[in-house]
């Protein structure tokens, strides 16, 4: 799934502005590439996920790798620089060896792609609603 926003924040406060929810997700003062992170999901110590800053480059591009016993999810923010604001493209790639959860992503996602899509705009404009207030 691929889509492009237009957000009306510098680049410098949308890539401050994922860097540092990031390091709260993972409980962690700071970022850069090849580091990785493991997260234990509910109460059972088998049920985890880990997760690979593949990319961070300041005010350009973010990208993280999520790795789970379904696939390995990509999640990539790439910021461009616009007049007074930034355009972001986002990107989120699913992989996996196994062929029912490959056709399920599939077939879900081309069914409920206008809605991810919808929900995503939604939360791009929230982001940029709360960095704006931040910045008052």
């Amino acid at each position: 799934m691929q889509a492009d926003y237009y957000l009306s924040v510098s680049p410098q406060q949308l890539h401050h502005f994922l860097i540092q929810n990031f390091c709260k997700e993972m409980g962690v003062q700071a970022v850069t590439s090849g580091q990785e992170f493991t997260q234990k999901i509910g109460k059972k110590e088998q049920q985890s996920y880990r997760v690979i800053v593949k990319n961070c480059q300041q005010y350009d591009r973010f990208t993280l790798e999520y790795h789970t016993n379904l696939g390995i999810n990509i999640v990539d923010y790439h910021i461009t620089p616009q007049q007074n604001g930034v355009n972001v493209h986002y990107s989120e790639e699913y992989h996996t060896d196994k062929f029912l959860y490959k056709t399920n992503y599939w077939l879900v996602g081309s069914l409920w792609q206008w809605f991810f899509l919808r929900k995503k705009r939604r939360l791009f404009k929230q982001i940029e609603q709360y960095i704006l207030q931040e910045q008052k």
